[in-house]
């Protein structure tokens, strides 16, 4: 499920400007990862005892990550500059 809501959440990243976009990205990247160690932990462990214990992303993932990142930021490029982001009023409605 987590999957799901991962993947459409990245597809407004081209609505974002390019730095925060990629910032996005990263975080996503990074709790995505959180949320894979939980899962493997609980398939380890076959209890809810793995929410006891924080998981975290060391330094050195979190640089991967990063470096990682960078050719798909560097893949994003051509396109805003082709295509760039421009506000996008969204009308309130009226409840």
């Amino acid at each position: 499920l987590a999957e799901a809501h991962y993947r459409f959440g990245l597809r407004g990243l081209s609505f974002l400007p390019l730095r925060s976009a990629w910032a996005v990205w990263i975080a996503a990247k990074v709790y995505r990862r959180i949320g894979t160690k939980v899962l493997k932990n609980l398939n380890l462990q076959s209890d809810v005892s793995v929410f006891e214990n924080r998981m975290i992303v060391s330094p050195l993932e979190k640089i991967g990550i990063v470096l990682q990142s960078l050719p798909v930021v560097l893949s994003w490029i051509p396109n805003r500059i082709l295509h760039p982001w421009k506000k996008i009023i969204l009308q309130q409605r009226e409840i």
